[in-house]
């Protein structure tokens, strides 16, 4: 199996990938960071049983990207992930023949389960079963992602009383730069970092790094 997954944070990319050599040893995956390397990779004549593309990266413009990706391989398999994707989204890349999504408040497992289960031929769309509704790609305590075409002001770190240090941290986090390399950047101790995560969680609301993140993505936070 060869798969080419596009995501522009390095911490998502490492952990799936962690997940896939251990659930799917077999599988040959090329992690690549925008939407411009998927195109370039599949012109040059990669092979790809399937391409998993984040919704929100350099050179992804939702539906349209994937409706021309199947104009061009009409028999590629594409599948759509993300952490900010609402339901419409969702359904509009589905229309232009994609045959799947993976929202990113997905378990590991059940990620690579969805995988399986679109190379066996399904499509995987996850439904909540209290809801009925398609999952939804944030978390239920997360803010609405913002509409592209609204013009409110950003949130800046300080409205939610983020120090200049944890604001670069967080920064760090969003670029996905692991704790050691935050560390490093900023000439201060590994542990220090992990401190100021903690903190920058509480302040978020965050359950994790990871969760922080997208927080973050979705309220359009500002650099300090």
């Amino acid at each position: 199996m060869d798969f080419i997954i596009a995501d522009d944070h390095v911490l998502f990319r490492d952990i799936l990938g962690e997940y896939l050599k251990r659930y799917l040893p077999d599988a040959n995956t090329t992690f690549v960071s925008d939407f411009f390397k998927v195109e370039e990779l599949l012109r040059g004549g990669a092979s790809a049983d399937l391409v998993i593309l984040d919704y929100n990266m350099d050179g992804m413009k939702g539906a349209e990207s994937v409706a021309a990706l199947k104009r061009e391989f009409p028999d590629l398999s594409i599948a759509l992930m993300s952490g900010v994707a609402q339901a419409n989204h969702v359904r509009a890349v589905l229309d232009q023949g994609a045959v799947g999504y993976f929202p990113k408040t997905l378990a590991g497992k059940d990620f690579v389960q969805g995988i399986k289960d679109v190379i066996d031929g399904n499509v995987f769309i996850p439904v909540s079963q209290s809801t009925g509704n398609i999952v939804p790609s944030y978390y239920a305590d997360a803010p609405e992602p913002r509409n592209d075409n609204d013009n409110n002001d950003v949130v800046k770190a300080s409205d939610i009383g983020l120090s200049k240090r944890e604001t670069q941290i967080l920064q760090g986090l969003m670029k996905g730069l692991a704790n050691k390399e935050i560390a490093n950047r900023y000439d201060i101790q590994e542990v220090t970092v992990k401190m100021h995560v903690s903190k920058i969680c509480q302040k978020l609301g965050a359950k994790n790094r990871t969760h922080a993140v997208i927080l973050a993505t979705n309220l359009g936070m500002a650099e300090a």
